[in-house]
């Protein structure tokens, strides 16, 4: 495993995985001091230079047997929502938990998960894509062993 940090974000990636740790690029309609929050993208295949936040843009390029992980901070507005009332990152991600209806955009064969949460009074959310079954079995492990080597700050790096 390699040791990523970047952001105010830290983990542990696998050999033969890409990590990438993002922040949102600033927009033409943003308002006076609109936070730009970070995100990491992580996947079992290469990824593209150029990505969506959930991951489009690489996701389509998936094989059955390759998975792709997005956590997104969506900063301390979100934390105060429902959505986001579970305390800290998943550390386990069962196979239970997976389906296509779980995608942000159904692609044949695959199967996401979404987990909602808030740290350190941020709200973060984790998603996960599948190429198909088969990464159930080979997949949700590895990414089992990466979930838990994942720290996220109290104080995220501004730009």
């Amino acid at each position: 495993m390699t040791f990523h940090q970047g952001l105010g974000i830290s983990l542990h990636v696998p050999r033969g995985w890409e990590a990438r740790i993002s922040r949102t690029a600033p927009q033409v309609d943003d308002h006076p001091g609109e936070q730009h929050h970070p995100y990491v993208h992580l996947a079992s295949f290469p990824l593209p230079p150029v990505r969506a936040h959930y991951g489009g843009g690489a996701v389509e390029s998936m094989r059955p047997d390759d998975a792709f992980v997005a956590i997104l901070d969506f900063g301390s507005d979100a934390a105060h929502s429902n959505l986001f009332t579970s305390r800290g990152l998943p550390r386990k991600i069962a196979r239970s938990q997976f389906s296509a209806r779980q995608l942000q955009r159904m692609l044949p064969g695959q199967l996401g998960s979404q987990q909602f949460c808030t740290v350190d009074g941020r709200g973060i959310v984790l998603y996960v894509v599948l190429g198909g079954a088969a990464a159930l079995r080979t997949k949700v492990p590895v990414i089992n062993t990466i979930l838990p080597t994942i720290s996220i700050s109290k104080e995220v790096a501004r730009p």
